[in-house]
């Protein structure tokens, strides 16, 4: 063949390294092989629970609507207290009954009060008047009014029986059961 003997020795050096470094990646490639099942295991198992938390979680366009919802409700309860309150005062203000506030309240119709932008109430009367209407007997002054007095029976009066004898008393008795009977 005509090739040096250095040459050759040099061949096959060259050779035999590249043929260990490809042993050397068929062992890690063999080693790699080896734990895969292990590793598609664990990646099938995390799939699975982010599929679980995915099919947990709602979405967040639905998330958003909810949300939106419910900060209208606060809001739409916000204005009504507000409405309620003018509309409280004000029919206090009329000569409403107070204790009957609650009733005249319930049947009214909140949409008809408007708010300004300071939160005050515009064009309440139009609220007012179907209450007032409605619930006429309850406006008016209130005055409280204990028991009725009750006057005493016409005759003598009675008489102090801790400063009566005992013959001053069953006299006195006998007097008016006598007046009581001549009526």
């Amino acid at each position: 063949m005509g090739i040096e003997a250095d040459k050759i020795d040099q061949i096959i050096e060259g050779h035999t390294d590249t043929v260990n470094g490809l042993k050397d990646e068929i062992a890690t490639y063999k080693a790699d092989a080896e734990k895969l099942p292990t590793v598609t295991k664990e990646r099938d198992e995390w799939k699975t629970k982010h599929d679980d938390v995915l099919a947990k979680q709602p979405d967040a366009a639905k998330v958003q609507a909810e949300f939106d919802q419910f900060k209208k409700d606060i809001e739409a309860k916000e204005t009504n207290a507000k409405k309620r309150g003018a509309l409280e005062a004000k029919l206090i203000a009329e000569g409403a009954n107070p204790d009957a506030i609650e009733l005249m309240l319930h049947g009214a119709d909140l949409e008809t009060v408007k708010l300004n932008e300071k939160g005050e109430a515009e064009e309440i009367d139009k609220a007012i008047e179907p209450i007032k209407t409605k619930f006429a007997k309850y406006f008016g002054e209130v005055t409280e009014q204990g028991a009725p007095r009750k006057t005493p029976p016409p005759g003598s009066p009675n008489p102090d029986r801790d400063k009566m004898s005992d013959e001053e008393y069953y006299r006195s008795q006998y007097e008016a059961k006598k007046a009581a009977a001549g009526q």
